[in-house]
């Protein structure tokens, strides 16, 4: 992951799991980004610019840049 938006993005789903949240984290995208979130984070398109980690997305992430 090369952008500091994907690192937050996988922080956020951590510490979603850490407060009970089981993984599920919803951001704004940049319009020219929703693509790169979809590929690189397993994101879903809600709508417009609404994107989501959903918990099994969330899950992936953690084990691949987490090894705690």
């Amino acid at each position: 992951m090369n952008s500091n938006y994907c690192q937050h993005r996988l922080l956020f789903s951590k510490l979603s799991f850490q407060r009970g949240h089981e993984g599920f984290v919803s951001f704004i995208a940049k319009t020219q980004l929703i693509e790169h979130y979809k590929k690189s984070l397993g994101a879903i398109n809600f709508g417009g610019q609404l994107m989501i980690i959903n918990n099994k997305a969330a899950l992936s992430l953690i084990g691949k840049y987490f090894k705690n």
